[in-house]
Formats: structure tokens, C-alpha cells, sequence
């Protein structure tokens, strides 16, 4: 997953998964936000109160906050680590890559629930494309769909990892 003796920079066991973790958390603070602020400007249809008000519209605000906060906080402690050690030269092990890989599913998958709890508040306006909502719910699912961060695939690798199983072991069923 990385080159351990090639330049510096490309020492770092990160693979292009990652930065679409932390653009996949970006995708869905924003869904948070503007989910926010619709929750606080639109009224029910019936009652005419605040979408905001309603108990379960602020269970869903607090279980995306939650989960992009945690996704966030995982990533950024496991890149911290990451550019700790590339900084003072300390060679980097297999656990780094696969602490990044844990980092990185966390926060793509976080990302997704977050968004799927917010679209319930949106509800059917949340699929006009006339609306941002709509582009995040879709590019969220990016982070879980593309071939190269499938989540079987990211937890098969951990997986792995985890049992000391080389990476290029195939599947028993395989």
C-alpha cells in the first residue's frame, strides 16, 4: 500500500480512499448544516410548526452530528499519527495502513448514515435536484460505491490485518 523506499512523501501508507473519507465527511457537515437551517425556516404541514421542533426530526440532527463528528475524529486522530511519524522519519508498519483503512471506512460509512438520517427531515424536497440536498445525498454514496472503497472489500483487507493473513491470501471460496 505504500512504497517504504521510495521519497518521504510517498512513505506514507495512505491510499486514495482516505481523502474521499474526509471529502465524504465534507459532503455530509454540509447536508448537516443546510439540514439545519431548513429544520429552523420550514414548517409542518400540519400544526405549521418548526420541521425543527419535532422530537424526531432533532433525534435524526443529533445521530448525523454524532456520527460525522466521530467519523471526523477518528480520521483526524489516525492522520495525525500518520504525519507524526512521517515527520520524525519513523518507519512506518503494516498497523499504520491498516488504522488509516479503519479511519478511513469509519468516516465514509459515518458520512452516509449521517446524510440517510437527514433526508427524513428533507423529506420528498430532499430529492429535487433544484435543491443542494439532493447532490449530497447522491456524491455521499460515492464513498461506499466506488470500486476501490467498497466496504467489504476495505473490511476484508482489515480483516486480514487483523488475523495476520497476508493481503494476497484469496477468499477460501475463491
Amino acid at each position: 500500500p505504500w512504497l517504504p523506499h521510495g521519497p518521504a512523501v510517498l512513505k506514507v501508507p495512505v491510499k486514495a480512499r482516505v481523502w474521499m473519507s474526509a471529502m465524504m465527511l465534507g459532503v455530509a457537515q454540509a447536508a448537516l448544516d443546510e439540514t439545519i437551517e431548513f429544520g429552523k425556516a420550514r414548517s409542518m404541514t400540519l400544526g405549521g410548526a418548526s420541521r425543527g421542533s419535532m422530537p424526531g426530526n432533532q433525534f435524526a440532527v443529533a445521530d448525523a452530528a454524532m456520527a460525522v463528528e466521530s467519523g471526523r475524529a477518528f480520521l483526524v486522530q489516525e492522520s495525525r499519527s500518520i504525519t507524526a511519524k512521517a515527520l520524525t522519519g519513523e518507519p512506518f508498519i503494516p498497523e499504520d495502513a491498516n488504522r488509516m483503512e479503519m479511519a478511513g471506512l469509519v468516516a465514509r460509512e459515518n458520512a452516509q448514515k449521517a446524510v440517510d438520517r437527514l433526508f427524513g427531515i428533507r423529506g420528498a424536497h430532499g430529492l429535487f435536484e433544484s435543491h443542494n440536498f439532493e447532490r449530497y445525498y447522491r456524491d455521499v454514496r460515492m464513498g461506499t460505491l466506488h470500486a476501490v472503497s467498497a466496504p467489504d472489500l476495505v473490511r476484508e483487507e482489515i480483516g486480514k490485518h487483523i488475523f495476520g493473513i497476508p493481503s494476497d491470501v484469496q477468499p477460501r471460496w475463491a
